[in-house]
């Protein structure tokens, strides 16, 4: 189904909006508010309806669906003072003012271009379904051409498809296996493990068995960023304390140091890091101070670093890059406030960018096919799969590789045209007691984490991916767990909190906060949501009807208080960086400012501002997800350590209690008793196509 609107066309068939055939980046709501006019044209709708429509159970102010049609005003370059296609009616509503066809062909038909067709007043929900089962017959399509011939798999690459695709696992060793790399002729691939806290640095041939360890002196080693014929590696490691990025050249097995760029790195947060020609370097990276990574550059041998201008969402948080074969281009991948993900790609030599694909999920990785167009990236789970689309060329997404186990976040071109590297993961998080058992916990055989105690009751609220993605559980004493949850898309949540009666229960993930009415029967229900501009990183109850909400906007963390409609009640100063709540026996409200100060505080004080918080003391370490007060005590596990550190409230650098949780994922105390989810079993392999 094609819509046709001045010199635009919107494709239901790709979710794609184009303009005289160019690709315009919106997106999902902005997609769905556009389907919305396409099919009521002419007629006046009232803001209620379209919040009611598209956003349906989920609570949304109208400075959100203001700040959409003025996105979508400008991705259509349409003046809201004289519009072409959106015009806003003074007290009503908007009504969608331009002509508007439609076609059941992928191509243009002119006869229907030139006269209007009558629409039917349908509702979304009839389009919705229609493009759920067009989706559906495609996959249909696909598995049924997969299984008549597996060499089709590679359908979108250049991959000699005369060549049957086999799968061969690279590593069969302890550890977990990251960063995969291959020389450019081809014949070694260089890659880390990790085990115990040690990092050991390997090399294959991929054309034999044989396997060497590379002996080094480094205490860590994040990454390999190049790896060259002539054995030459540079590598970003963690040495005494310092962050550095080394240049080395391997010989007989062994390591031997050439030089150390002169880029000071050590308070730099790094999430990815490419290398190209003339000791040119660009990360995905950020500073002390900001909030967000950046794109930046610097030559190895010189001391200077410099951002990358890029025209991208500044809510947006860049993860990975990828240089092309012929390094002529990066691609950019971001995770965007709401968890969708864009992929851009940059022109090396002048910095022109141009927005490649926008997906509905959270996307961990995507690299450059071999031809230097099309991208492989992977799909979040249940799906296990690896896919090839190509934006230039406007082909669908194809199945490169099905798995059943985890597809992680690293891959790797093999130069031949035509072969991948590729990384599983596979990971087991159970809950446990730290000290006496309250009652037996049921665990599964997946991810169980984030933990959280009912506060009068022995009960238990969690995420699980048992059914193979995230929804949330709650089991009472020792009865079997229920979902209280169904969400259809994937979701990672931030944190869980119960409210002090235990008759509600909020959950956050990406812009959102849901809120569940805890009832005791088996049945799922849906939350009420509160969407937010920017990402949310925690929410807590601070009364019976408002929630305190810790977000990012821009570079700057800040905490705004909601009630449960969605209003917002008050935004704190951008000094105080974090809430946390004691729920003991009544509700103690404590603020931690930027310089890790802790202040005692009330609701009520801080929505009327009648006095300044009470000065407690200095704590140690950053507040993160895993930083408690509970019955006057202070509970943190520190940033990329597993040791959960316990202090009294009133002296809170004062360490009296320490217990090792290993790789943890979410703990939770009440009344002195802590319940945590730490990780019982991890397996990770490289493979590669062939």
């Amino acid at each position: 189904m094609q819509y046709y609107f001045g010199q635009f066309r919107l494709s239901i068939d790709t979710v794609e909006l184009f303009y005289q055939e160019q690709v315009i980046s919106i997106d999902p709501k902005m997609f769905e508010v556009l389907c919305f006019f396409c099919v009521n044209t002419d007629r006046v709708i009232s803001r209620e309806e379209l919040l009611t429509k598209i956003w349906k159970n989920s609570i949304v102010s109208e400075n959100t669906l203001n700040k959409l049609i003025a996105s979508l005003r400008k991705s259509l370059n349409d003046n809201a003072k004289s519009p072409t296609f959106i015009q806003t009616v003074p007290k009503l509503g908007y009504r969608f003012i331009c002509p508007v066809t439609q076609s059941e062909s992928h191509q243009k038909n002119n006869s229907q271009r030139n006269a209007k067709t009558n629409l039917p007043n349908s509702s979304l929900k009839k389009l919705s379904a229609k493009f759920h089962l067009l989706t559906f017959s495609l996959v249909i399509a696909v598995i049924v051409l997969s299984l008549l011939s597996w060499k089709y798999l590679f359908s979108n690459t250049a991959i000699d498809k005369e060549n049957a695709t086999d799968i061969q696992t690279l590593t069969r060793m302890a550890g977990n296996k990251f960063s995969p790399f291959i020389a450019q002729n081809g014949k070694t691939l260089t890659f880390l493990t990790r085990q115990a806290g040690i990092d050991k640095l390997w090399i294959k041939a991929l054309n034999s068995n044989e396997l060497s360890e590379i002996l080094h002196s480094f205490e860590h080693i994040d990454q390999i960023v190049q790896w060259e014929n002539s054995n030459e590696i540079v590598l970003l490691v963690r040495n005494k304390g310092k962050k550095q990025i080394m240049r080395g050249q391997v010989v007989a097995n062994k390591l031997h140091l050439l030089s150390q760029s002169m880029v000071n790195i050590n308070n730099w947060r790094i999430y990815d890091i490419a290398a190209i020609k003339n000791n040119q370097f660009f990360m995905i990276a950020k500073s002390s101070g900001h909030n967000n990574p950046a794109l930046y550059s610097f030559n190895f041998f010189k001391p200077g670093i410099e951002q990358v201008p890029l025209n991208i969402n500044d809510n947006a948080i860049l993860s990975r890059l990828d240089i092309n074969p012929q390094q002529t281009r990066i691609l950019l991948l971001s995770k965007n406030y709401d968890d969708s993900s864009s992929l851009y790609q940059l022109n090396i030599e002048n910095y022109a960018q141009r927005h490649y694909h926008t997906f509905a999920a959270i996307v961990r990785n995507a690299i450059w096919q071999h031809d230097g167009e099309g991208v492989f990236y992977t799909t979040p789970p249940p799906a296990q799969k690896l896919m090839a689309i190509n934006s230039v060329k406007k082909q669908k997404p194809a199945i490169t590789i099905s798995s059943s186990e985890y597809l992680c976040c690293d891959m790797a071109r093999i130069p031949d045209g035509k072969n991948l590297i590729y990384r599983t993961n596979i990971r087991n998080f159970s809950i446990d007691w730290l000290t006496k058992s309250e009652y037996s916990i049921n665990n599964s055989t997946v991810y169980d984490m984030l933990p959280k105690l009912f506060h009068r009751e022995p009960a238990l609220a969690f995420v699980s991916k048992r059914d193979g993605q995230a929804q949330i559980y709650v089991q009472q004493g020792d009865n079997s767990p229920r979902a209280i949850s169904a969400f259809e898309n994937y979701k990672v949540f931030g944190n869980l909190d119960i409210s002090f009666d235990d008759t509600k229960l909020l959950a956050t993930e990406a812009n959102r906060v849901h809120i569940f009415e805890l009832k005791k029967t088996p049945n799922t229900s849906k939350p009420s949501t509160i969407h937010l501009d920017n990402r949310v990183r925690s929410a807590v109850w601070v009364s019976k009807n408002v929630i305190a909400v810790t977000h990012h906007d821009v570079d700057q963390s800040l905490i705004t208080f909601y009630n449960q409609k969605g209003e917002a009640l008050k935004t704190l100063a951008s000094h105080w960086q974090s809430i946390l709540i004691d729920n003991h026996k009544e509700v103690e409200i404590f603020l931690v400012d930027n310089e890790r100060k802790l202040h005692q505080t009330t609701i009520k004080l801080m929505l009327s501002d009648m006095q300044l918080p009470t000065y407690i003391g200095q704590i140690n370490h950053p507040v993160n997800r895993d930083t408690k007060i509970n019955n006057g005590k202070l509970y943190q596990i520190p940033n990329n350590t597993e040791v959960l550190n316990i202090s009294n409230i009133n002296q809170p650098k004062k360490i009296i209690e320490t217990h090792p949780f290993g790789d943890s994922y979410g703990f939770d105390v009440v009344d002195n008793t802590i319940v945590y989810s730490s990780l019982k079993y991890t397996s990770t392999e490289l493979h590669r196509t062939k």
